[in-house]
């Protein structure tokens, strides 16, 4: 078993097993600056960069992405260094955007999977907006939490965490997500 740096942090809360939470994860002055450009890009924005409409896309977690050049090092190197020595993010994802009226059919993760095989150990999303709804459910554990904005939320990739957004009833909700891989001694200088 691997010996965790971020599961002994005082500011992660587990809320069920290997679902975790920090609350309030970035600076305040990050989390606007970060929220005010992602508020500022026009509709086509979004639909840049290899990004999809909602149904564009065979899989329907794919819609409505967004990076365009947003996620720099300022954004990336808080999280990258939370989680170094263990862990290193493999995707390097980008944000995705669920306005009021939207939600997320079931994500099976199945760009974290090589077969029956995980890549990675855990999946990560950091949540950015002012919002109402769009809680994050995970049918097989009978399990939802409701994210707020700033919360880092980290769960582990198996079958059994396989999850769905509920519809966000107010507000935008943006998150940021990507996968942990275990590599000891990376670290993000």
């Amino acid at each position: 078993m691997h010996r965790i740096k971020f599961k002994g942090n005082p500011n992660l809360i587990e809320l069920y097993d290997e679902i975790y939470v920090y609350k309030n994860f970035l600076e305040k002055e990050t989390v606007d600056f970060y929220l005010n450009k992602l508020n500022s890009f026009e509709e086509d924005d979004w639909h840049q960069h290899g990004n999809y409409e909602i149904g564009d896309h065979e899989e329907t977690f794919w819609g409505d992405k967004c990076s365009l050049d947003c996620i720099d090092r300022n954004f990336h190197d808080p999280i990258f260094n939370f989680f170094a020595p263990n862990y290193w993010m493999y995707q390097h994802d980008n944000f995705v955007r669920l306005k009021s009226g939207q939600g997320a059919e079931i994500d099976y993760n199945e760009s974290f999977f090589v077969g029956e095989t995980p890549l990675g150990d855990y999946k990560i999303a950091l949540y950015l907006g002012n919002f109402e709804g769009g809680k994050i459910s995970f049918p097989d554990l009978n399990f939802s939490y409701q994210p707020e904005n700033n919360d880092l939320l980290i769960f582990k990739i198996d079958k059994k965490y396989f999850h769905h957004t509920e519809t966000v009833t107010d507000g935008t909700r943006y998150a940021y997500q990507d996968c942990l891989i275990y590599h000891p001694g990376y670290f993000m200088p």
